[in-house]
C-alpha cells in the first residue's frame, strides 16, 4: 500500500529528489515536523504573553496595596519640589533637578536618623521598584512594559533616592549594590528618555545575553 501511494505521488508530482528527499512520504514527514514545530513555537509565545500579563496584573495589585505609602511619598515629593523650584527659579530645569536631589538627600537622611515613621513608609514604596527592577533585569517582563506603566513614579524615585542611596552605602560601609535593581530601572528609564538611540542599541545588546 505504501509503495503504491509513493508511486501515485511520484506520477502526480514528479520525483521527490528535486526537494532533496528520497521519497514524497519522507518530504511530507519533514513538512509535518516543521508545521508541528511552528505550532509549538506559537503556543510557547502565547503562554509567555499570558504569563507576562498575569505578572503585570499581580504587580499592579501590589501597587494598589501601596496606596497610603504612595500618597505620603507623593506629598513629600511635591513639597520638596515646589520649595526647590521657588528657591531656584532663576535656574534652568536641569539644575533645579540637581538641587532637588541634594535637598531630598538631606530630608531623607534627617527622617532616617530621627527614626521618623515616614521614612519607613517611603522606603516601603522604594522596595516596590527594587522588585520591578529584579523582574526586568531577569527577563520576566520587558522594561518597555514597566516604563509604559510606571514612567513618572520611576523618574520621581530617581530624583528623590539616588543620592541618598549612594550616601547610605558609604555610611554603613557596604559594597556597592544597595537597591541595585531599582537603580538599574532608574538608569534604563532615564536613558530611554534622554538617549533613545543609545537605549535601543544597548538594551537589545544586553537582552541578547539574557
Amino acid at each position: 500500500m505504501v509503495t503504491g501511494l509513493e508511486k501515485y505521488l511520484t506520477d502526480l508530482l514528479g520525483s521527490a529528489t528535486a526537494l532533496g528527499a528520497m521519497s514524497w512520504l519522507q518530504a511530507f514527514t519533514w513538512v509535518a515536523t516543521l508545521v508541528a514545530a511552528m505550532i509549538a513555537g506559537v503556543s510557547l509565545r502565547r503562554n509567555s504573553l499570558q504569563n507576562r500579563a498575569t505578572l503585570l496584573l499581580n504587580l499592579y495589585k501590589s501597587w494598589n496595596d501601596l496606596a497610603q505609602p504612595r500618597d505620603d511619598f507623593s506629598q513629600f515629593y511635591q513639597t520638596i519640589q515646589q520649595r526647590v523650584i521657588q528657591q531656584n527659579s532663576n535656574l534652568q530645569e536641569k539644575y533645579q533637578r540637581d538641587q532637588m536631589r541634594i535637598e531630598f538627600e538631606k530630608e531623607l537622611t534627617s527622617l532616617r536618623d530621627n527614626d521618623n515613621t515616614k521614612f519607613s513608609q517611603y522606603y516601603e514604596y522604594l522596595i516596590f521598584f527594587e522588585l520591578l527592577g529584579v523582574y526586568v533585569r531577569n527577563g520576566y517582563i520587558p522594561v518597555r512594559d514597566v516604563i509604559q506603566i510606571y514612567d513618572v513614579p520611576i523618574r520621581s524615585i530617581d530624583i528623590a533616592w539616588r543620592r541618598f542611596i549612594a550616601a547610605w552605602e558609604r555610611q554603613i560601609q557596604v559594597p556597592s549594590g544597595l537597591m541595585e535593581h531599582a537603580i538599574f530601572l532608574m538608569d534604563m528609564t532615564r536613558t530611554r528618555s534622554e538617549r533613545p538611540i543609545y537605549y535601543w542599541t544597548v538594551y537589545r545588546f544586553y537582552r541578547s545575553f539574557r
